[in-house]
């Protein structure tokens, strides 16, 4: 008799441990219904509606591209040459 008492306890625990884990994501998620708030247009006068373009993104490519010039100079550096060169 025992025994199926604890089989039942085992398995009602086992089905909320596994409500818990389902429903979880679904607790978890936010909604973003929120307006975005962009602190630089704060205080402008102007009444017409105010957005930022996007700029481009050719400063951040060259910047990786060098970035990726001084790693690659590091990799090919030879390890057994002396700082008296």
């Amino acid at each position: 008799m025992m025994a199926g008492m604890k089989q039942r306890l085992l398995r009602w625990t086992f089905a909320l441990i596994a409500i818990v884990v389902l429903a979880s994501p679904a607790l978890a998620r936010q909604d973003q219904e929120h307006e975005i708030y962009d602190a630089r247009l704060e205080g402008y006068a102007d009444s017409r509606n105010v957005t930022l373009e996007g700029g481009s993104m050719g400063l951040t490519w060259f910047f990786f591209v060098v970035l990726g010039g001084v790693a690659l100079i590091a990799m090919f550096k030879d390890a057994r040459r002396s700082h008296l060169d």
